[in-house]
């Protein structure tokens, strides 16, 4: 059927039939495949599509740092409100009560059991477990979002923590400590913190990554009990009160749900999700 003007062409959606017979097998396959991918360039995201996706990444930078400077300022107003006025209180001496108490009942074993659960949040455990856990994940879903997520987790309540020890000034018990003390504040506990953070945020990639429920909620489990016991370790060992392991579990809770609220992980690759 003719048509006015230039007849349409149109690539078919399969080889021609036609050439075999002429030997055009390997000819036609490399003349099909550069046609698919001129066609394919059609249908690719425009740069505005890029720029979009930079943007994108700077909402949620800048979100995440008005969070952590909000944290901050709210946990220096409560660092100061307690060495200040709190600890000339009959709550303030009650705070103390409990570090003298359990410098009164140490034992080898106790210390022993102390020292292992503390290590668990120790800095160079949760910077090793971070960054192995990070690119374990990384090479089983092939993304960024899941790894950078808990980096972020880690990071973000790092960075918080000394900004807010580096003004609060609170001296550690009055005990004997069976830790080397550490330059910052006694206000708030890093390790709880951290221990929150890194066990929380493996939890919550278990949650996307693993199908296994049970496995699902042992990682709950041990994510809740973990800084806990952390925190008991720290006060058993002299090198917090109990105000001090409390800001810093409310610490690391608060910024890991901000991180959820603006980072939040969606459903991984069905092919990266394990039964394990």
């Amino acid at each position: 059927m003719r048509t006015k003007g230039r007849p349409r062409v149109t690539w078919p959606h399969s080889r021609p039939d036609c050439w075999p017979q002429f030997g055009l097998n390997s000819q036609a396959d490399a003349i099909y495949r550069a046609c698919s991918e001129v066609m394919s360039m059609s249908t690719a995201r425009p740069p505005a599509a890029r720029g979009g996706r930079f943007a994108e990444v700077g909402r949620v930078v800048g979100l995440l740092l008005a969070g952590a400077i909000v944290l901050w300022a709210l946990f220096v107003g409560l660092g100061e409100l307690i060495v200040h006025f709190w600890v000339h209180s009959r709550f303030g001496r009650a705070d103390g009560s409990v570090d003298r108490y359990f410098a009164g009942h140490r034992s080898g074993t106790g210390n022993t059991v102390t020292l292992v659960v503390v290590y668990f949040a120790d800095t160079i455990t949760v910077a090793v477990l971070t960054a192995v856990v990070a690119v374990g994940v990384f090479l089983a879903v092939r993304r960024l979002r899941e790894p950078l997520f808990l980096v972020a987790a880690v990071a973000g309540e790092v960075l918080t923590f000394l900004a807010v020890t580096s003004i609060v000034d609170r001296h550690r018990p009055a005990v004997v400590r069976l830790d080397a003390s550490p330059p910052t504040s006694s206000f708030p506990s890093g390790h709880t913190a951290a221990a929150v953070c890194v066990y929380g945020g493996i939890a919550l990639l278990c949650g996307v990554l693993i199908r296994r429920r049970n496995v699902r909620r042992l990682m709950w489990v041990v994510a809740g009990a973990l800084p806990v016991l952390v925190a008991v370790g720290r006060l058993y060992r002299g090198m917090h009160f109990p105000t001090d392991v409390l800001a810093g579990g409310v610490l690391g809770v608060l910024w890991l749900t901000w991180l959820m609220k603006v980072y939040p992980l969606g459903k991984a690759p069905a092919r990266a999700r394990t039964r394990a």
